[in-house]
């Protein structure tokens, strides 16, 4: 009747699918209720944060490492053109609201925070800029909060970025 595989087979391949199913289930709601970082976001003063070093991991980008010294965390700023620090960062809103799945965090005058879930772990990723006002640029870090490797999605999404912003209208 049941062959080879004994009567308790098709019992124990349901508890493993089950088994699997919610360990998988604890898995993504354990990525999205991933705190933010201490060294990330605005303070609890409501002051700008500088920005956080890059972890070893390659899974960060940031404007303020040189690439020439570090070509795997490092990228050159945004620049700015004619645009202020406040039109820079409405500019800057205005892409991140036009992906998928980011929500914004914080939007001050200076500083924008906003984190974006992957699509099928929910993996957060922190994408922070500043806008200094006495320098025509605007300086970014985007990274994974967790994991070692993000495969360069958050220098893709950067170059994303910087790609758009560059070709707005608005500068």
């Amino acid at each position: 009747m049941f062959g080879d595989a004994g009567p308790y087979y098709g019992g124990m391949t349901a508890f493993r699918t089950v088994f699997v199913i919610l360990a998988a289930g604890l898995i993504l709601a354990g990525c999205a209720g991933t705190p933010v970082p201490p060294e990330v976001g605005l303070r609890s003063d409501g002051s700008i944060p500088v920005a956080a070093a890059p972890p070893d991991s390659p899974n960060c980008v940031t404007s303020y490492v040189d690439p020439a010294v570090d070509e795997v965390h490092g990228a050159i700023p945004l620049d700015r053109g004619s645009l202020g620090p406040d039109e820079a960062r409405a500019e800057i809103r205005r892409i991140l609201v036009s992906l998928d799945r980011i929500e914004i965090l914080a939007d001050v005058p200076g500083y924008l925070h906003a984190v974006q879930y992957s699509a099928l772990w929910k993996f957060p990723d922190d994408v922070e800029f500043w806008f200094p006002a006495d320098e025509p640029v605007v300086h970014f870090r985007s990274a994974a909060r967790l994991g070692h490797s993000d495969m360069g999605v958050n220098r893709k999404r950067m170059e994303a970025v910087r790609a758009e912003f560059q070709s707005s209208p608005q500068k």
